[in-house]
């Protein structure tokens, strides 16, 4: 008996355990929640957004993941990369890619409140659509997908450090761009 044969038993036992742990069911979860709406964002298609969290659900069962990656950022990069191609593919601008963030109207608000309200609402999704791609991806990440610092870097492959300085960047754009338009929340 050879010193190997050991060793891959080993590996193979341990990584069944870890593949037990993370069941079908729960990939299938997060892909038909989570990466449809992400995909949807971006994309502003339903047939498309239905598609690309298919196609990653069929890549999380079939590629090797690793347990020290978390589950939801390492399947939000799988489908990043899906969106960019798709994307590519159209060979045109995303036109809105903030579509889902959710209006930021009050319940009773007056005509002409609801009325500014719609405009600034065009005005910041018009800014964030101006906004580099890199930029623009991880402040979407991080407001309408809800990921940690931590996670957007694992989905987009970058450190943590650049991934603050990433979201750091793109605020500050919004800031200094948005200015003329918010007057009084930026000081220049």
């Amino acid at each position: 008996m050879n010193v190997i044969t050991p060793a891959l038993s080993v590996i193979k036992r341990l990584r069944n355990r870890e593949l037990a742990e993370t069941s079908p069911s729960q990939v299938q979860q997060i892909c038909a929640r989570d990466i449809y709406r992400y995909a949807l964002r971006r994309l502003n298609s339903v047939e498309d957004a239905e598609d690309v969290a298919a196609e990653v659900y069929a890549v999380a069962l079939t590629a090797l993941w690793k347990p020290e990656c978390d589950l939801r950022p390492w399947l939000i990069g799988i489908a990043r990369r899906k969106v960019i191609d798709r994307l590519r593919k159209r060979t045109r601008r995303q036109e809105s890619s903030i579509g889902e963030l959710g209006d930021i109207r009050a319940e009773s608000a007056a005509p002409d409140t609801e009325l500014l309200r719609d405009e600034a609402s065009t005005v910041i999704k018009t800014l964030v659509n101006e906004l580099p791609d890199l930029q623009r991806e991880v402040l979407l990440l991080q407001v309408a997908d809800g990921l940690t610092i931590r996670e957007i870097a694992l989905a987009i492959g970058k450190s943590t450090a650049a991934t603050n300085s990433l979201l750091a960047r793109a605020r500050e754009t919004l800031k200094r761009k948005g200015s003329h338009y918010f007057d009084g929340e930026t000081n220049e």
